[in-house]
């Protein structure tokens, strides 16, 4: 799968040598004029004017505030554009309970954050300019997901919260935003960033709370790509919108994060596929947790796929290696195509 640029071995959870983005980074896009303000083609002007909405999603930890402040200082310097930031509001005293009994308060909770999210992403469908959402309805739906399978939100609360997905969210969550960003980072990362940020409300987290979190994002963005989710509940139609994967577990280059959204505004970013199918197919990349722990241990840096597209075995990515391994190859643009459990409906 690699070349041999580096058969360094390492054994820690997070990568020791972080590139810049650009360097995993598969886009085939046009490098904005460094003339900055006024130098872009006239279409690329008229889209600036509209709204351009970019949701972050990541895992608690995951750095998204950073990035959305970095973000809008980058492009203010750049072109002298301002970037609307819709932050993360969320009532400290309600969070504080939520965490301390999940059960009790999960439904009133993630009825709080969907109707807040649903009201920011329409106000941002209406305003001009490029509006960065710090999470919006992908991230509450996966939290959502999560608690309905843990048993903290019940059925009937369930029926609730999917009927005003249902009559709240666009048919497609493309008609609204332009650009899904995720940030991919190794849940023991969020939460050495969780406890250096030091919030009262989130002293309480586990690691295994963040670790069902990233499971939950990554079962769901996957199946949304592959267009193979087993619930609609949440009116997800595929497809997504474009979506970026960025290897975060070391804060990359801002610019390198404006090119690749420019790319997007401009039409000339591509998503890598994602496929599900019953059975293996004759010739497999990735068919034991070995083969994956292989090219998890090899450094970013040192991460080069060879091939456009590879297949693995769908029952493997319950394993956080899996997890970041394929997250990963789709920063590079790799082409997946997963079997086994999953099939044609995971």
């Amino acid at each position: 799968m690699l070349t041999e640029t580096d058969t360094k071995q390492v054994t820690a959870e997070t990568p020791d040598v972080a590139p810049s983005v650009a360097s995993c980074i598969h886009a085939k896009h046009t490098e904005p004029n460094a003339a900055g303000k006024g130098s872009m083609p006239p279409e690329a002007e008229a889209q600036r004017r509209l709204s351009f909405v970019v949701e972050l999603e990541g895992c608690i930890g995951s750095g998204k505030s950073t990035l959305s402040k970095k973000l809008k200082q980058a492009e203010k310097e750049k072109t002298g554009n301002d970037v609307v930031i819709m932050e993360e509001h969320v009532n400290e005293t309600f969070l504080g309970a939520f965490y301390k009994e999940v059960q009790r308060f999960a439904f009133s909770f993630q009825m709080y954050m969907l109707t807040t999210r649903l009201h920011q992403m329409d106000v941002a469908a209406t305003t001009p300019g490029t509006i960065l959402l710090d999470r919006g309805v992908i991230g509450d739906a996966i939290f959502a997901l999560m608690h309905k399978a843990s048993g903290n939100i019940s059925s009937d609360e369930w029926a609730i919260y999917s009927s005003v997905c249902k009559q709240r969210q666009p048919q497609k969550l493309s008609d609204r935003v332009n650009v899904l960003v995720y940030l991919d980072v190794e849940p023991a990362t969020c939460l050495a960033r969780i406890s250096e940020r030091a919030r009262g409300s989130e002293e309480k987290i586990p690691l295994g709370y963040l670790e069902t979190l990233d499971a939950a994002y990554f079962s769901l963005l996957l199946k949304w790509m592959g267009n193979a989710l087993d619930d609609d509940s949440l009116n997800l139609a595929s497809p997504p919108p474009p979506i970026v994967v960025l290897p975060w577990d070391t804060y990359g280059n801002t610019d390198d994060v404006l090119a690749l959204i420019e790319s997007v505004r401009l039409g000339t970013y591509t998503t890598p596929s994602v496929s599900f199918v019953a059975k293996a197919p004759e010739s497999t990349d990735y068919a034991t947790q070995t083969d994956i722990e292989r090219d998890y241990r090899t450094p970013i840096a040192s991460f080069h796929p060879t091939s456009t597209s590879v297949s693995m075995d769908w029952k493997l990515t319950s394993s956080n290696a899996a997890r970041r391994l394929v997250f990963r190859l789709l920063a590079h643009g790799v082409s997946l195509t997963f079997w086994g459990s999953g099939g044609t409906g995971p």
